[in-house]
């Protein structure tokens, strides 16, 4: 019922825009308006319409009002839809399995080396992945990694994860992640997290900071450990035939918005970072530093091997990128 509304209400807002005389793109994401994501969209909303002189506007719609990334990924491949982010592992499972890839635990040496691999030609042939999905990518926001929380647990090192209770990403790769760590991964939409952390349901779940901070996650749990397992980019997606309405033209000026949009939001969340990491510190939550990586490397490397006939020659292109 609920993936019914959200078609209807989309159906409904097609519509609507259509009878507008001006081009409008609907935006649709998880995450709030407060939250670096949401900032960087409305940035790239404001780059849009000054650059095509308010020929296009994007209309958004935040805090998942129309559906999980599932169900808005679908809608844009119907065309009532026109614009949403994901992440990769969530494409993987909708049939562009190579974009898995970029979901591998540590994959990236560090931010320098995610940068020159996602901004170059790997992350071109990457994003033309997608055309047999139906949408097109603009482009990806280097989002800040992944660290473990928990509601009442402390975790200081990786076999402390061993039979935790672990909400995991819808994506078949996310899944197998948790199980390489040693958890039992519960499946289960974003929207759900902070009931199932409230209620005992789940031990834990994994955020960026900013994701831990804006969606309150610190009022349902104890201790978070920066261990950075997961630094998938968010890919930025609108959908072809959307995309084959705009001219040449207006389809440059997008990518130029991306762009600025793109750098909004890096240094939007590393300055968050910052002033997180001290909030959380303040309110009693346990902020814990992992020194030493390589135990945590290990205990997932038999993900790489799994996963090797599918991307494996992508993995020695990212592991050559220097």
């Amino acid at each position: 019922m609920k993936r019914m509304t959200g078609l209807v209400t989309c159906a409904l807002l097609a519509v609507a825009f259509d009878a507008s005389a001006k081009t409008t793109i609907r935006y649709s994401f998880q995450n709030p308006l407060t939250h670096p994501m949401g900032m960087a969209a409305q940035e790239f909303a404001n780059e849009v319409k000054a650059r095509t002189n308010g020929e296009v506007e994007i209309a958004l719609f935040p805090g998942a009002q129309l559906g999980a990334p599932k169900e808005l990924i679908q809608n844009l491949q119907m065309g009532v839809l026109d614009m949403t982010m994901a992440k990769p592992g969530v494409l993987g499972d909708l049939g562009a399995p190579r974009l898995n890839v970029l979901s591998m635990p540590y994959v990236f040496r560090d931010n320098a080396h995610q940068e020159k691999v996602l901004f170059g030609p790997i992350g071109d042939d990457i994003l033309k992945e997608l055309k047999p999905l139906g949408v097109v990518g603009l482009g990806y926001w280097t989002d800040s990694p992944r660290h473990f929380f928990f509601r009442d647990k402390e975790v200081t090192k990786v076999g402390d994860l061993k039979g935790l209770k672990i909400r995991s990403m819808t994506g078949q790769i996310f899944v197998d992640m948790m199980k390489a760590f040693g958890t039992s991964p519960t499946p289960m939409a974003f929207s759900e997290l902070y009931l199932a952390l409230q209620s005992g349901v789940v031990d834990g779940a994994d955020q960026p900071l900013t994701g831990y901070f804006a969606n309150r996650f610190n009022e349902v749990s104890k201790s978070i450990i920066l261990d950075g397992h997961d630094a998938s980019p968010t890919i930025i997606l609108i959908s072809q035939r959307s995309w084959s309405k705009l001219d040449p033209a207006l389809q440059a000026k997008l990518r130029e918005a991306h762009v600025v949009s793109a750098r909004f939001f890096e240094k939007h969340e590393e300055a968050q970072n910052k002033k997180i990491v001290e909030e959380l510190t303040s309110r009693g939550i346990k902020v814990i530093p992992v020194a030493d990586k390589a135990p945590w490397q290990a205990a997932v490397q038999p993900l790489y091997e799994k996963y090797k006939p599918v991307f494996g020659d992508l993995i020695e292109r990212i592991n050559a990128v220097k």
